[in-house]
């Protein structure tokens, strides 16, 4: 055998062991996925240490601005070191901060530095919604004589900037279109500017691959990059969701999901608020039956939207608000955390809805019933549907315009007039009316005899005459929500914003009533629907 034929093969093996070794590395078992989904559980349950610590480091920076007077360069230098350490983490902070550098800068003359604050600025305003201010910011900034360092800055921010702007229009393809792609032009020049050997290029090399639907090859620089970053590296996050988009895009579920998981993981140990992973990995695990690890993972997203204060991160997790029970009691400014008891209020009453109707659902799975019961169930359920989506379209309407009252009275300054809103629980009273009525609709849709069922199971004189109108009594939505499957006392207060023991009250005041008290409850059960 030649020397050149040796040498041939040699390669060729070596070349087809390389290929083997990382489709091992990369593939991902339900083994790993578990193990990254027990190391998030831990995070999340630590999480408020992580972000007490990134606390004291702003507050560290904080402290050196007493060291020099307003308009001195080192502080001008030192408010943007603060904005960059609230980013993704306290957006309000943020855009603060940036503005107080630009102010101070514009002051003291220093053009460098004002264009600085204009691009950090336009880069973060669409987070808030404010998408017109940040174009106008970015066409403030001198680009005619910049340096190679700084128009690869001006690049990344403009890059970053454009991305949440097409994320700010999503839903109007059109918009979103047009910004991703003013994007991705940004990136393709960068890249032209990076060193082709730095962290920074392989990052943007792959997301560029990504979005031009290059997998493998996006994959492979991706894959090359998170093996040599450390995990609290904010590139190792970004490298790590784009991973699992990939996946996704490939039908990987399980590589999507390990990826979601170590890239949260990575958010977390950071205090970064501002992401999408743990939303994204929450819905995924509500779609897989994972109920209890989905409402904790979108909960947390949802807390750490709010105290992100990114807008456009807290109308995109609410969408999956049916998902979410409850929200951990959250630490913020008492204008903040007003707003934050609307939403998790919000929650709970549609969670409450989503129960009933998974409930039902599996009801009919266990007994088997024939088919025309399987029909009428279906009928059913999307009877429910219907109803449950046009109230979840009503609160999120409700909490966009709650959210604008809370925001122009605060701005105003009228701090007092929200707290007694708050306060008079009127903003409940009218939730709590509002479910009842769509409630007391849908049930009557569905069980169109329940109350003459009813009143055939009470004593003559004590049978139960409504008005007009498709409305239940006390009573009676009492028994409907028996009837539903729901004979949790606690869980039935809760609903009905009653004390457990008025539940056992009102109960017990209709067995009395009962022409057979014994069997009153089960024959409640037994009443049929359409």
């Amino acid at each position: 055998m030649s020397r050149r034929c040796i040498i041939s093969l040699f390669l060729l093996l070596w070349v087809t062991a390389l290929n083997v070794f990382t489709l091992a590395a990369t593939s991902i078992t339900g083994s790993d996925l578990e193990e990254a989904l027990n190391r998030l559980d831990q995070r999340i349950n630590n999480r408020a240490d992580f972000i007490n610590r990134r606390h004291g480091r702003i507050d560290s920076i904080k402290n050196l601005l007493t060291r020099y007077p307003v308009g001195h360069e080192a502080r001008i230098t030192i408010l943007e070191q603060i904005g960059d350490t609230y980013n993704a983490f306290d957006n309000d902070s943020t855009l603060h901060f940036y503005s107080l550098g630009l102010q101070e800068s514009l002051q003291a003359g220093l053009d460098s530095m004002t264009d600085i604050f204009h691009l950090k600025r336009a880069t973060f305003l669409p987070l808030s919604g404010r998408v017109s201010e940040a174009i106008s910011e970015l066409s403030m900034v001198d680009t005619v004589s910049m340096s190679n360092a700084k128009r690869i800055s001006y690049l990344e921010n403009v890059r970053q900037a454009f991305s949440y702007i097409s994320a700010y229009y999503f839903g109007k393809p059109d918009q979103e279109d047009y910004w991703s792609s003013r994007a991705l032009d940004a990136q393709r020049e960068l890249l032209n500017l990076l060193d082709s050997k730095s962290d920074r290029y392989l990052l943007n090399r792959g997301e560029y691959l990504y979005q031009t639907r290059h997998f493998e090859d996006a994959r492979h620089t991706l894959e090359t990059l998170i093996n040599r970053l450390q995990e609290l590296n904010n590139q190792y996050a970004r490298a790590s969701h784009m991973l699992a988009d990939i996946a996704m895009a490939q039908g990987d579920q399980t590589q999507r999901a390990y990826y979601l998981a170590i890239s949260a993981a990575a958010d977390i140990a950071a205090a970064t608020l501002e992401v999408v992973s743990l939303q994204e990995l929450g819905v995924y695990l509500y779609e897989q039956g994972d109920l209890e690890r989905s409402y904790t993972y979108l909960s947390t997203a949802l807390e750490n939207a709010v105290r992100c204060k990114a807008t456009t991160r807290m109308l995109s997790i609410s969408a999956s608000l049916p998902i979410i029970g409850q929200a951990h009691t959250m630490q913020s400014e008492s204008a903040r955390r007003d707003l934050t008891t609307a939403l998790i209020i919000t929650a709970i009453l549609l969670l409450g809805l989503a129960i009933l109707l998974v409930y039902l659902k599996s009801q009919v799975n266990r007994k088997q019933i024939l088919q025309e019961r399987l029909e009428g169930a279906n009928q059913i359920k999307e009877v429910y549907l219907n109803q449950f989506m046009n109230l979840s379209t009503i609160y999120m309407d409700k909490l966009i315009s709650f959210s604008k009252n809370v925001e122009r009275k605060i701005v105003a300054g009228k701090v007092d007039d929200l707290y007694k809103t708050i306060k008079s629980g009127k903003f409940i009273e009218e939730q709590s009316s509002e479910f009842y009525t769509m409630f007391d609709k849908s049930f009557l849709k569905i069980y169109p005899s329940f109350v003459q069922s009813v009143n055939e199971l009470l004593q003559p004189e004590a049978r139960i005459t409504l008005p007009e109108g498709n409305t239940l009594n006390t009573d009676l939505r009492i028994l409907a929500f028996m009837r539903l499957g729901l004979d949790d006392a606690s869980r039935m207060a809760q609903l009905m914003n009653y004390s457990v023991n008025t539940i056992y009250a009102y109960r017990n005041r209709l067995r009395n009533k009962a022409i057979n008290r014994a069997t009153f409850e089960e024959d409640v059960m037994k009443i049929k629907s359409i």
